[in-house]
């Protein structure tokens, strides 16, 4: 006989009606850009702003619902859309909840799980899910948790969990200046291309 795959003792689901709220939230700078290609007469960019919304009412919902997270005897598993991440439980040793604060937007809550050397095995996403959810998760982790008493920008995260986050988020003014550098760059590179198909 196989043996049976162990039943997960916590599976949490995200929160539809966060994903929903979230996803009207973004829709908002759409309907706005598209009132003004309508007043403005023009049809093709309001064509081009109902397409991309159209598209991103469909996949948005679907990526934003993704991120189920079972825990097991055995293994912590965070289930996204493209992919099945699952890491042995014996690994972790640590809990960090905190409170992120980007560049721009909201603030996100989100729940680390970290080895012995405080490298990440899982990030979880908590603002999917309900708080009570999240507080559950913790409880039957049953791991040490550090939870920051205000919430905290990537940089100050970094200084006192070095190896936490990526590049993007321990320097988010420099990767936003990289960023829109190479938009500048990339819309100039268009420009020339034109002038010189005119010429």
């Amino acid at each position: 006989m196989h043996p049976q795959p162990p039943s997960a003792s916590l599976v949490l689901r995200p929160d539809r009606s966060r994903v929903w709220a979230g996803l009207v939230v973004a829709g908002v700078p759409l309907v706005l850009l598209l009132v003004g290609a309508l007043l403005a007469g023009a049809t093709p960019l309001a064509v081009g702003v109902l397409v991309v919304a159209g598209v991103c009412a469909v996949i948005v919902p679907v990526l934003a619902g993704s991120g189920r997270v079972e825990v097991t005897d055995q293994d912590i598993t965070v289930k996204e859309f493209f992919r099945k991440r699952p890491v042995l439980r014996a690994r972790a040793a640590r809990v960090v909840r905190a409170r992120l604060v980007p560049l721009r937007g909201p603030v996100m809550d989100t729940v680390f799980v970290l080895d012995a050397h405080g490298a990440p095995l899982v990030r979880i996403p908590a603002y999917k899910y309900r708080s009570a959810e999240i507080d559950r998760l913790v409880h039957v982790l049953g791991l040490p948790c550090d939870v920051p008493d205000r919430p905290v920008t990537g940089p100050e995260l970094s200084s006192r969990y070095p190896h936490m986050l990526g590049f993007a988020e321990r320097r988010p003014v420099v990767t936003a200046l990289v960023v829109a550098g190479g938009a500048v760059a990339f819309v100039v590179l268009v420009g020339v291309i034109a002038v010189i198909s005119i010429l």
